[in-house]
């Protein structure tokens, strides 16, 4: 289920229901509602990986970023890096790590931000 919510918000709502397609309006608040989530849910997973794995998650991160900010323009890369920045300062007791650190694995994999070796 998650990896179909991520490959439906990086192709920019391409299976949007007709209703959608009509307005433009709908389309650009399901997207930022989009990228706010997926801002909060990196965020929160960043927040909950540990201090020496942390470089290499803030380099995929960045990574996704470009991706957002290529396939869908500066304001839902604005609203996904704002997000993370609000997401990562939460505290961990608010967060289910276990949950956060699975769905940025998933991410990662559908995605495939992670260098194969």
């Amino acid at each position: 289920m998650k990896r179909i919510f991520c490959l439906a918000l990086m192709t920019g709502l391409a299976f949007a229901g007709p209703a959608l397609a009509h307005d433009p309006q709908k389309i650009q608040k399901r997207m930022e509602e989009r990228m706010r989530t997926l801002g909060l849910d990196v965020g929160n997973a960043y927040a909950c990986t540990p201090d020496d794995q942390k470089k290499a998650f803030r380099d995929q991160a960045r990574h996704l970023f470009v991706h957002v900010l290529y396939d869908h323009g500066e304001d839902a890369a604005y609203d996904y890096a704002a997000s993370v920045g609000f997401g990562s300062a939460r505290d961990l007791e608010g967060i289910n790590c276990e949950e956060r650190l699975a769905y940025w694995e998933d991410v990662k994999e559908t995605l495939e931000l992670e260098e194969k070796e």
